[in-house]
């Protein structure tokens, strides 16, 4: 992370090669923590993976700022809770819109009174 700290004079393509490494070196040093404490939120191997994805490519574009802050470490595990909330979020309102469970053949109406009749005659 020192090479980032360096003040670089000169064209941007430089400084977003530093920016590129450091945001690189961030994400190597933690990435054995990132994926168990998404498990966590997730409860999921392959989920937790996803969700640590995501927010580090999310992050990636604002590491100019991130990086300036007290804890960057505390802004991405805020990042990450968010971003499984989001998650659940949006597959919670597709279970809810969905008029039937997945899975399931629907019965008509007429294969219903039957089954319904014959359970009845048989007591």
């Amino acid at each position: 992370m020192a090479v980032a700290t360096v003040a670089v004079q000169g064209n941007s393509d430089t400084l977003i090669a530093l920016t590129e490494v450091d945001f690189d070196a961030f994400a190597a040093t933690r990435w054995k923590r990132l994926p168990r404490t998404a498990y966590l939120l997730t409860g999921d191997d392959h989920e937790a993976e996803d969700l640590v994805q995501v927010t580090l490519a999310k992050a990636y574009p604002h590491w100019a700022r991130i990086r300036r802050l007290d804890s960057p470490d505390v802004y991405r595990h805020r990042a990450m809770v968010n971003n499984s909330l989001s998650r659940h979020r949006r597959r919670r309102a597709r279970h809810l819109l969905m008029p039937w469970v997945p899975g399931r053949p629907q019965q008509s109406a007429t294969a219903q009174v039957e089954q319904r009749s014959s359970c009845c005659s048989r007591h």
